[in-house]
């Protein structure tokens, strides 16, 4: 009976799975499993939390997604300038970069924000996109102070700019491609002001945007 009784024990003891080492460790390994796919979750999950967080691009990224295409108007920082000021003070400078085909287009554009007596420039190159083009005669239809000013056939658009200087007879130029639109008419009265309110400063600049196909403007690269 007692030899009985011990080989009971034995059997009993065996099929417990805390005595048997495969069932333990078969038991151990169910549980951890778990836990271990957990915590790569949750390390993925935040490495990708801290990439938006931190991560500029990313930031804006999701912020673009929630914006329109258009970029909200900004508060003027300075007085707006009535037509007289903007025509005492400053002036528009037209410089061509590669052919004068949109030069109405573009001077109507202009005739619509500025007011007529604005003093405006327009340098162009002595090219073919250019001489059969009566960029003058529109601009003296829109403008009362109208100059056209020719420049070499290789000449960059700098050149125009540096010949225009001497006719100058306001304080400030505004110097633009004729490939550039003005988005409002208080970007020139901004930068006169903001000159004038800082005399150290030689020169002051627009912020340019560029318009994709899908209409969505971007700032210009």
């Amino acid at each position: 009976q007692a030899d009985r009784a011990q080989e009971d024990r034995r059997r009993l003891g065996a099929t417990h799975p805390a005595q048997r080492g495969p069932w333990r460790g078969a038991a151990m390994g169910f549980c951890c499993r778990p836990s271990s796919s957990g915590t790569l979750v949750a390390l993925v999950s935040a490495l990708v939390v801290g990439r938006i967080l931190y991560s500029p691009c990313m930031r804006r990224l999701f912020r673009n997604t929630a914006l329109p295409g258009i970029p909200d108007p900004l508060a003027p920082a300075y007085p707006s300038c009535t037509d007289a000021q903007l025509t005492e003070a400053v002036s528009l400078v037209v410089t061509v970069k590669d052919t004068c085909a949109q030069a109405e287009e573009l001077l109507t554009h202009l005739s619509k924000m500025f007011p007529k007596s604005m003093h405006v420039f327009y340098a162009y190159p002595a090219i073919r996109g250019c001489r059969h083009v009566s960029s003058g005669a529109v601009g003296q239809r829109l403008f009362s102070n109208f100059t056209e000013v020719a420049v070499g056939p290789s000449d960059a658009p700098i050149a125009g700019f540096l010949k225009v200087q001497p006719l100058l007879q306001t304080k400030y130029a505004v110097l633009m491609h004729n490939d550039a639109y003005p988005m409002e008419r208080d970007f020139a009265c901004e930068m006169y002001r903001a000159l004038e309110a800082h005399p150290h400063y030689p020169i002051a600049a627009p912020q340019i945007y560029e318009a994709a196909s899908d209409k969505v403007i971007v700032p210009h690269g």
